[in-house]
């Protein structure tokens, strides 16, 4: 993870979260960095742009769950 053009974390998993509709990545960063609020995230060569969020990544209403 990046931002400003200097690593300030690392990866350590992430997927597609149906539930939530969007890709999810979780990570560590460095406690001088909690204040950030978007980074880029590199995977397989290629960086995105990613927004930390601090709340549970989930529809906790169920609406987008599917049957």
């Amino acid at each position: 993870m990046s931002a400003n053009g200097r690593v300030v974390g690392m990866t350590t998993s992430g997927d597609f979260g149906h539930t939530t509709g969007a890709p999810l990545v979780f990570g560590y960063l460095a406690g001088n960095d909690m204040d950030l609020r978007e980074i880029e995230v590199e995977a397989f060569g290629r960086r995105s742009r990613a927004t930390i969020v601090e709340r549970c990544a989930y529809d906790p209403a169920g609406e987008r769950v599917r049957i």
